[in-house]
């Protein structure tokens, strides 16, 4: 299972624990879901788009993905609290004007998991 590098996100940045349990347990998401780490090229192009290409004014951390949706599942790449929020990437064509503090959001990877089904 691939990770973001660190050189590519806040040092202060880290997955949640029951994430990292989570891919190394090797247990799936429920469909329509699928881990973006299975495929590190595919991770790290949605990474350089949503931080780069639609300059994000927050760093996002793409972890999962909706085949039927298209939604992007993202990690807080701002968090240092070692318990992120996620937020989606819904098919924005710019993210500069996003109001972050009022967009949608999922507390954690375990409520994510659970609202998902799994």
């Amino acid at each position: 299972m691939y990770f973001i590098e660190k050189n590519a996100v806040s040092k202060d940045f880290s997955y949640p624990d029951d994430y990292v349990s989570f891919v190394n347990s090797c247990r799936e998401l429920e469909r329509p879901w699928w881990l973006l780490g299975k495929r590190p090229n595919f991770t790290m192009r949605c990474f350089k788009i949503l931080n780069e290409d639609l300059s994000s004014e927050k760093t996002l951390i793409p972890f999962a993905k909706s085949d039927d949706s298209g939604d992007i599942a993202c990690f807080d790449g701002d968090d240092s609290t070692g318990n992120p929020k996620i937020y989606f990437y819904t098919g924005e064509s710019d993210l500069r004007y996003v109001n972050w503090g009022s967009r949608y959001s999922i507390d954690s990877f375990s409520d994510f998991l659970s609202s998902i089904g799994n």
